[in-house]
């Protein structure tokens, strides 16, 4: 009987141990994807100001404008898919493609330093997608050793995907 109850209590515990265990890596993929989306909603708060300044020298640019805008706008409303991300990095690389074509607007005091804050945040961004994708694997990878796989799925953890947003293309206006 002693014996029993000895197993049984070295079973609970380590299961409580693995769940906690799991519990805390799942929340670990949560608050990095929260960090992620406080740098997506930067990137996102400077974009009109970029816009703004880019409006008074591209007036014959407005598609290209526009563009960025609507990839922005929907950014907002889903800003952790890969389509989102595909869209915006390539209506901000269109953007500084064409930008390159105004020698006044690349000389803007103003707007070589919103690109900087851009390609601040757009760092910023990497290492967040970094951290979550690291968090992710090793979720991912405790989920599956054994025996702890075996709790895991009794509990239903779930496995988690990475984040594939591609990088914003950000050209330096050279003046």
């Amino acid at each position: 009987m002693g014996i029993a109850l000895a197993v049984l209590t070295a079973f609970l515990l380590w299961a409580v141990w693995v769940f906690n265990r799991l519990v805390k890596k799942r929340n670990e993929i949560a608050n990095a994807r929260a960090q992620i989306e406080v740098q997506l909603s930067r990137r996102y708060e400077l974009i009109p100001n970029l816009l703004k300044v880019a409006q008074r020298y591209m007036q014959h640019e407005q598609a290209v404008l526009e563009a960025v805008s609507q990839a922005r706008a929907v950014a907002l409303r889903e800003p952790l898919t890969a389509v989102q991300g595909q869209q915006m990095a390539a209506a901000l690389g269109h953007f500084f493609l064409r930008a390159e074509a105004y020698p006044a607007l690349k000389a803007d005091e103003q707007m070589l330093r919103l690109q900087e804050e851009l390609r601040s945040t757009e760092n910023r961004v990497a290492f967040a997608r970094q951290y979550f994708n690291d968090a992710v694997n090793d979720y991912n990878d405790a989920l599956q050793v054994f025996p702890d796989c075996l709790l895991a799925r009794c509990f239903a953890f779930q496995s988690q995907e990475q984040l594939l947003l591609p990088p914003v293309p950000i050209k330096e206006l050279v003046s």
